[in-house]
């Protein structure tokens, strides 16, 4: 912070001043004196907006500790607190106020801080878990609000990524909700790593390991949180979840450490506090048969937790958690026996502390024996020697050891630290057995993890002890590991601008945690290896270090307090008690008792340390020093969680609260950091927009990038920034937060300067509307004379041009009226016209279907008349084919063969199916018939001829009928005459021809012990089917013959159709006479050569085989 004056806030001026005792708060300022010591401005509180302070009176401060108050920081809303201008605590406070009251609870601070505010209720809907898939499923792009579960998000697509460990690292006050955002830290990572995988088997074993791993909270909770002043279920030891990962990033496993449980809460708690949950649960939740086992009463009855007097918690029920305890203990893997074993030590925990001592001789004893008896019975101990442990000891004399009585007080120190011994142990071993169950690290190879530390906040209370010491210690080295990480990452993204950053510096805390690790952890524990008292061991450090180091203090009047500075604040520490804290001894027979117990799980309870024991300060800085060489080996990640009101309630909001523990997480450290650096980074387009007021209008060009980079150095030159005030990067404008208090001075006195000259023109502008008022004033007065001194004229006038507008309105409505009548006749001619055509159109229509009707008659009439024809014809063949053959037989001896073709390669040479059919005919009356190989020549022949008969017939029907349809019908006359199977009906008819054309006819081989009337059996039966087969070819020809006879009926009747029709009209004549000729003669031939088939065929077959077209 800088305090010079340099004027910048003026009287009568708002402002947010910095209070001594409540923070940030709206005030006025009521005089400026840079000489005055006490502070150069003299600040009124605001009464309306701070009710408490309304009749304070003014309070002096410097300029470093006031900050421009502007409506605008009501409305600051940023996920990200680095997103905005200028960084400030005002501004940090002002944006988490108004996204608390939005439901918005948390607050990116970059990409690897957020801040957590409890909202105290978790009716939130975007916290509500079925939300969780929406950013488990999220791009790199999503709108999402920031959350925990976008840190978890963050840092598991890292570790897959870059295969580098992870560390996420929850801290904050008591009640601030570091518990619940683990578990919410732990359920997303769980729900994420199961969601990755599509194989069901792996699925299932990972979802298992997750359940496992979220029902540990259950039991930690029970066994380590308490209800406090604070917090409801505070926690009262800090752990380090080790979360187990395979390279897919499916999970493993888990692993756990765990530190400072306090173990002073077991023995006794403050008022309006409770003791560790499970005492409660334990007495609330226990069925009789287990009550009775364990000798348990009420709540009430055991001093070690009835000195707070608060035995339940607002909505929670205890018996339903000892109910989830029992679950969660059997799905870890705490067997049933194990479970009696811890909930005997818990019940005996309760019960010893309820014994009271009397005073015997130089000694003590046991004042009430049953409780004893139920104590020992617990243990599974005798109870002599647990009377004898707790109420005597052994000390060395020379080389003897004496046995000495205890004292009733040191009886019950006694008894005291054997009970946190016990507790101690039984939290140790639940740990460590939750280790043993859930750590994968000894059957799967663990290839990347991510770390989640749930520790203490920084504490600071009136008196503290060591414990504080302890837990501020540990808040103080994560503090520098995280300014490490923070501070140089701001300077790797100004390196990356290309910003010089060797003036940029930040607090360095490492002196105070070698102050504290080296100078008071050592001087402790050389005390406590000696017999110095705690007043010795604070003389000790003052010695070493008072005025030695500004981390160092101590108060003249407290003669048993130093000071540590710490980075959260200044925190007096009492060293009463310090040496016996520190020694944690426990008397050497209640250990040796324990070895005596029947119970194997109490016998290897405590464990044996000898003499070479560590002290807790010094196991304590192992411990921390093996979880900070952890964290620096991965990548850090930070959830600062925040209680915004001590009243533990949803919608309130202190800003001394939040304030106060700000400071105390660091996270005004980290702002501090970035102020200390260039915290103000503005995109040039930004800066340039918003400053180039500075520049004169001629040198004002944003047009592009690069004007604007070139503008923003001149900006930067014309106030004359050095380079310890403003830099330019490659994108951002970089500022000290005080460069940029003087930028807006400027730009401010140039908008006054702006202003002045708008508001001169403005008042030029208006005294010129209000001389051209007064002229159209006086000119409408004086049109107004004119008017009542000229009345009658006027109206005059007006009257003329009005019947003058008259009389053309009504010609112009009567030419409209004469275009309308006009138009409406024609209209009506134009409707008569085409009602008149459509009438003619339905009678031609209604001629033309007459016509057709006709038509069809006609054409039904012609089929018959083929029928009786072809009939007719098909009679006189036959006739003439048994006249033929009767004649044949006359002369069959004479004539051996009519075939007139030859067999060539194959093929048949000058074939014609007339002279096929009648020399077959002739062998067949012959037994001349044809061999199967010569029958399947010859039918392969007969199926060519055919088809190409067909497919001449048909391009001349084709030809014809286009000129028959557009003469004389509309519908071709093919679909109607022509049929589709081209003279093949029937062909397939027998069995046997279709044998022969489509396989070979085998004749099974004779059995030649067969007889030989077998063998001519065989050969009749070839002869018949050779035979058949003859005949069939017979019958195939003349199918061919008659189809063809009538598709030249339909030629004939097609060209006599054109004859008589108007078809010359589309040909020329000669062509016309040409074609008709050619077809006629054609079909005449053909006629005939079909209905006398006596006569020579080979004329209908060369007919047949001309081209006409």
């Amino acid at each position: 912070m800088y305090a010079q004056f340099s004027g910048l806030f003026k009287v009568g001026e708002t402002v947010y001043v910095n209070h001594p005792t409540e923070s940030w708060i709206v005030g006025k300022v009521d005089a400026a004196d840079k000489n005055n010591k006490k502070g150069a401005y003299s600040i009124k509180p605001v009464a309306s907006l701070n009710d408490s302070l309304a009749n304070e009176n003014p309070i002096n401060v410097n300029e470093d500790q006031l900050f421009k108050y502007t409506n605008d920081l009501d409305k600051l809303d940023h996920d990200d607190l680095l997103s905005m201008t200028e960084l400030h605590e005002v501004t940090l406070l002002n944006c988490l106020r108004n996204r608390y009251k939005k439901d918005v609870i948390y607050t990116l601070i970059g990409g690897v801080l957020a801040i957590a505010m409890n909202p105290f209720k978790w009716t939130i809907p975007y916290v509500q878990d079925d939300k969780m898939d929406l950013y488990c499923n999220k791009g790199k792009n999503s709108n999402l609000l920031p959350h925990a579960w976008s840190i978890a998000d963050n840092a598991y697509r890292i570790m897959k990524e870059t295969k580098q460990n992870q560390s996420i690292l929850i801290s904050g006050e008591s009640g601030a909700g570091k518990t619940e955002g683990c578990k919410t830290v732990i359920k997303y990572l769980s729900k994420l790593s199961c969601s990755i995988t599509t194989d069901e088997k792996i699925r299932e074993n990972a979802s298992g390991i997750a359940i496992k791993i979220q029902e540990c909270s259950p039991i930690l909770e029970a066994f380590g949180n308490a209800k406090t002043q604070r917090n409801d279920n505070s926690s009262r030891f800090g752990k380090f979840i080790i979360m187990q990962f395979d390279k897919e990033g499916v999970i493993l496993g888990a692993y756990m450490y765990n530190y400072l449980l306090e173990k002073s809460r077991v023995i006794s708690q403050p008022l309006g506090e409770r003791g560790y949950h499970i005492f409660y649960q334990l007495l609330a939740g226990a069925d009789a048969k287990r009550r009775k086992e364990l000798y348990l009463s009420k709540a009430e009855d055991y001093s070690c937790i009835n000195q707070g007097k608060c035995f339940t918690v607002n909505g929670v029920d205890d018996g339903k958690e000892y109910a989830e305890v029992i679950k969660a203990m059997n799905i870890v893997g705490i067997s049933q026996t194990e479970q009696d074993a811890i909930f005997r030590i818990t019940a005996a925990v309760l019960h010893m502390q309820n014994l009271k001592f009397n005073l015997r001789g130089d000694g003590s004893e046991v004042e009430n024996k049953q409780t004893l008896k139920n104590v020992a019975e617990l243990l599974r101990v005798d109870q002599v020697g647990l009377e004898k442990a707790l109420t005597t000891m052994y000390v060395s004399a020379g080389k003897d050891l004496i046995l000495k009585g205890l004292v009733p007080a040191k009886a019950c120190d006694a008894r005291d630290a054997f009970s946190k011994a016990l507790y101690d142990a039984v939290f140790n071993w639940i740990i460590k057995k939750i280790n043993e169950n859930l750590d994968s690290s000894k059957q799967h190879k663990v290839d990347n993890f991510i770390g989640l530390l749930d520790i203490y906040g920084f504490e600071a209370f009136e008196k503290n002890s060591f414990e504080q010491l302890c837990i501020n210690f540990a808040n103080e080295a994560l503090q520098g590991v995280y300014n490490n990480y923070t501070f140089k990452k701001d300077v790797d993204e100004c390196r990356e601008e290309g910003i010089e950053v060797t003036s940029v510096t930040f607090n360095d805390n490492q002196e105070c945690i070698e102050l504290i690790q080296k100078g008071v952890v050592n001087s402790l524990t050389d005390c406590c290896k000696s017999s110095s008292t705690d007043i010795d061991f604070l003389e000790k450090l003052k010695k070493a270090y008072l005025k030695k180091t500004g981390f160092f203090d101590a108060s003249p009047l407290k003669k048993e307090d130093f000071i540590v500075r710490h980075y959260a604040g200044d925190v007096s520490y009492n060293v009463t008690g310090w040496i016996e804290k520190n020694k944690d001894t426990l008397n050497g027979d209640l250990f040796k008792l324990t070895k005596t117990s029947t119970c194997n799980f109490i016998k290897d309870l405590l464990e044996d340390t000898g003499n070479a024991k560590d002290t807790v300060g010094e196991s304590f800085r192992k411990q921390l020093n093996n979880l900070l060489t952890t964290i620096n080996s991965t990548r850090p990640h930070y959830i600062r969680c925040l209680k915004p009101h001590p009243a533990k309630k949803p919608n309130m909001f202190s800003v001394t609260e939040v304030m106060n523990q700000l400071r105390s997480s660091g996270v005004l450290e980290t702002v501090k950091i970035r102020r200390e650096g260039y915290s103000v980074r503005m995109p040039f387009d930004q800066f340039y927009h918003k400053f180039k007021i500075l520049l004169p209008p001629a040198q004002q060009k944003g047009s592009t990038k690069e004007e604007m980079r070139v503008s923003c150095e001149e900006i930067i030159k014309s106030v004359k920034f050095d380079k310890v005030k403003a830099q330019i990067g490659k994108s951002t404008v970089f500022l000290r937060h005080y460069a940029y208090s003087d930028l807006e001075s400027l730009r401010n006195e140039k908008l006054v300067q702006y202003v002045i000259t708008i508001q001169a023109s403005f008042r030029k502008l208006k005294a010129i509307k209000e001389v051209a008022t007064m002229r159209r004033l006086k000119k409408e007065e004086e049109e107004r004379i004119y008017f009542e001194k000229h009345r009658e004229e006027i109206e005059r006038k007006r009257r003329e041009e009005e019947e003058k507008l008259r009389i053309e309105r009504e010609r112009i409505e009567k030419e409209e009226a004469e275009k309308r009548r006009i138009e409406e006749i024609k209209r009506q001619e134009e409707e008569k016209i085409a009602r008149e055509k459509r009438e003619r159109e339905a009678v031609i229509l209604k001629e033309q279907a007459k016509l057709n009707k006709l038509r069809e008659v006609q054409m039904k009439k012609m089929e018959e008349l083929k029928r009786i024809e072809a009939e007719k014809e098909e009679r006189e063949r036959v006739k003439k084919e048994l006249e033929e053959l009767e004649s044949g037989k006359a002369n069959m001896e004479e004539q051996e063969s009519v075939k007139i073709w030859k067999v060539d390669e194959g093929k048949l040479v000058g074939f014609t199916l007339s002279e096929a059919r009648k020399d077959l005919i002739f062998r067949i009356k012959t037994d001349q018939l044809f061999t199967l190989e010569e029958c399947k020549i010859l039918i392969k022949e007969i199926v060519r001829i055919m088809k190409r008969d067909a497919e001449r017939d048909f391009k001349n029907l084709i030809f014809l009928s286009k000129f028959r349809t557009e003469v004389l019908f509309p519908k071709p006359i093919v679909s109607d005459y022509i049929s589709e199977t081209h003279g093949l009906d029937g062909f397939a008819d027998s069995i046997d021809v279709k044998k022969m054309i489509y396989g070979k006819v085998t004749i099974r081989p004779l059995d030649p012990l067969s007889s030989k009337d077998t063998i001519l059996i065989a050969k009749e039966k070839l002869k018949l089917l050779v035979l058949n087969i003859n005949k069939n070819i017979v019958k195939l020809i003349d199918n061919a013959l008659r189809q063809r006879k009538e598709r030249l009926l339909i030629i004939a009747t097609i060209l006599e159709e054109l004859e008589t029709s108007v078809i010359k009209k589309y040909l020329h004549p000669n062509e016309l006479l040409v074609v008709m000729a050619k077809i006629k003669s054609q079909s005449t031939s053909n006629s005939n050569a079909a209905s006398q088939q006596q006569q020579p065929q080979q004329q209908f077959a060369s007919a047949s085989e001309e081209k006409l077209f």
